[in-house]
């Protein structure tokens, strides 16, 4: 039950903490609010954690390194800490082992870098003032372009509120720290296979701060949050264990974009 009368204060923000929150307030309470953890450990975490691993490691390796056989070591090397036991059952263990392998080999391998990433797993903050908050942002890898930068986040998979939100959480935070936007934002599912490329104007800082705002004002008022019940969020909670209410399996979103313009 949510303490309504309780305002929560917002002195940073950070992208773990709106993630947590558009995929469900309710969540995000529990969590951060109440700090309430779950002993249940989620395979998709286990997961995230080791793609984050495979791809910071992989931009550390030498020129030479950065091939498929150095690529697969990475993968072999933090798939141990990933139980089999964690998963459904053994065919959708090997199944997500075979999708992530394989979009990492198509993705990474082939890639080519001749200059060591501008941010590679770095954490950086900057205070909006338009907000009246500090903004801390993981910038994964970002990469120098011919123009300016190039930004990317490597995901296990991705929903249109993730999308919405680190499009816009990007170019806000860029425009304020580097004074510049970079040339292309990319936001990559491995599930999937698939990039979602955005190409970040002046136009969107405005609606950016917009949908900033919008959520930070959500987030200070406890009275108001929901718990989303949808099943592709409730699926991937590492709360839904002690989360009573009814899954529903429907095409819902949390904040719609007809609002922030």
């Amino acid at each position: 039950m949510l303490n309504k009368s309780v305002e929560v204060s917002i002195k940073t923000l950070t992208d773990y903490h709106l993630e947590a929150f558009i995929s469900c307030p309710y969540r995000f309470y529990n969590q951060y609010i109440l700090s309430k953890t779950s002993s249940h450990v989620h395979w998709r975490e286990e997961v995230q954690k080791a793609i984050n691993n495979i791809v910071k490691d992989y931009y550390q390796l030498s020129n030479k390194e950065q091939n498929t056989v150095g690529l697969l070591k990475l993968i072999e090397q933090n798939w141990k800490s990933i139980h089999i036991n964690m998963f459904e059952n053994k065919i959708q263990y090997y199944i997500v082992l075979s999708k992530i392998t394989d979009h990492l080999l198509k993705l990474l391998s082939s890639h080519e870098t001749t200059l060591p990433p501008l941010f590679l797993y770095e954490k950086v903050q900057t205070y909006i003032k338009e907000l009246e908050t500090t903004i801390s942002l993981t910038f994964e890898v970002a990469e120098w372009s011919k123009k300016t930068y190039i930004l990317k986040k490597y995901l296990l998979d991705c929903d249109e509120e993730w999308i919405m939100l680190y499009q816009y959480l990007s170019t806000v935070f860029s425009h304020k720290a580097f004074g510049s936007l970079p040339e292309r934002i990319e936001m990559i599912s491995l599930l999937e296979g698939k990039k979602y490329i955005f190409y970040p104007t002046e136009q969107e800082i405005s609606k950016g701060l917009n949908y900033l705002e919008f959520i930070k004002d959500w987030i200070q008022k406890p009275n108001r949050y929901k718990k989303i019940n949808l099943f592709n969020q409730c699926v991937k909670c590492p709360l839904n264990k002690r989360c009573e209410v009814q899954i529903m399996e429907e095409n819902n979103t949390f904040i719609h974009d007809s609002k922030l313009h």
